[in-house]
């Protein structure tokens, strides 16, 4: 983690630059300026950057090239500002695909964003372009199970102890074969080194069981946590519940929030179960991003009272998030089961 005195050093020089030179940069443009700096400070050997939105015209991709580009599973989020179809959005995250670099992609995508990512990269003229997905054997209880893994760099790999999700195999693909690229360059990227990685690996707030003791000690209870903010993402979840939760008997209590714009009616028909009970909450402004902001508890409630009728106890919990959370603590009582989820 980087240190906040660091981190604050480097953004006010970002500002004050961006301030001079009447740049006129977004927050995020800000943010990610900031990050890179402070990479070129710091003298990293390597860094993962995220996109934030798209890709093509997102302001990580100034990077030329990347060692490698890897694009994960596609699907119909953002809308709005990447294109109403799977071939669109494709078409903006194809955008981080440069000349000379090496191209990694979720196998599992449908065939038509695989042979229009495959274009892409063609088109470019990348050093390598491979759709990879793991050989799986075993899904398991939930989420982890057993998959195996084929690279050059590593041959076959059985991994044992991975994060929670369905989709979390296919993501671990591309970042083992990404790694297997690397290991070339990188001597220290080892078979042995990449299994403790993926071994010691944690993700707060995805498929995350927090015991909230601390807090509600009257309670005694764990709660699932998990940032499903999108129809994907939400199926996901929805997966891990059934087999996790749901499987063992009892209802869930839900806290949900949402950002606004989100689908809200398809995430709630994904996620809930009649008999299941929710409480809807809003969340306050988001740092750095002011332009996220919550749908509103009520619109929540109406969506849910659609989609379920009467079928679903459904509670506004107004902008206390942290009340919300104790209030599903409460509903669930000693049958019931606490998620939170809706938004990252």
């Amino acid at each position: 983690m980087v240190s906040e005195e660091l981190f604050l050093l480097t953004e006010a020089a970002i500002k004050k630059k961006n301030a001079q030179e009447n740049i006129g940069a977004s927050e995020f443009e800000i943010l990610t300026a900031t990050a890179f700096e402070i990479f070129s400070r710091e003298k990293v050997d390597l860094a993962v950057v995220e996109v934030g939105l798209g890709g093509r015209l997102d302001a990580t991709n100034v990077i030329e090239p990347p060692v490698a580009a890897i694009i994960t599973k596609i699907g119909l989020d953002h809308r709005a500002l990447l294109g109403s179809s799977l071939e669109e959005i494709a078409m903006e995250k194809g955008g981080v695909i440069k000349v000379g670099s090496r191209c990694i992609v979720d196998g599992t995508n449908e065939e038509r964003v695989l042979s229009l990512l495959g274009k892409i990269a063609e088109g470019v003229g990348v050093e390598s372009f491979h759709a990879v997905r793991p050989e799986e054997v075993d899904k398991g209880e939930g989420g982890g199970g057993v998959c195996e893994i084929t690279t050059e760099a590593f041959g076959r790999q059985r991994f044992e102890e991975f994060l929670a999700g369905n989709y979390q195999p296919a993501n671990l693909s591309c970042a083992v074969h990404a790694l297997s690229y690397l290991s070339k360059e990188y001597p220290s990227i080892t078979a042995s080194t990449v299994l403790h990685g993926v071994r010691n690996t944690s993700w707060p707030g995805r498929m995350d069981t927090v015991d909230l003791s601390c807090l509600f000690p009257w309670q005694g209870k764990q709660i699932l946590l998990d940032g499903a903010h999108n129809t994907q993402a939400a199926l996901a979840l929805s997966d891990y519940v059934s087999k996790e939760l749901r499987a063992g008997g009892g209802f869930v209590s839900w806290t949900i929030s949402v950002s606004r714009g989100k689908d809200v009616k398809e995430m709630l028909r994904i996620l809930l179960r009649p008999g299941d009970k929710v409480v809807a909450v809003e969340f306050g402004p988001v740092d750095g991003m002011p332009w996220v902001t919550a749908a509103r508890a009520g619109d929540i409630i109406g969506a849910a009272g659609e989609v379920f009728g009467e079928e679903i106890e459904a509670v506004d919990g107004g902008k206390d998030v942290l009340g919300g959370v104790k209030m599903a603590l409460e509903l669930a009582g000693e049958e019931g089961h606490t998620v939170v989820a809706g938004s990252l």
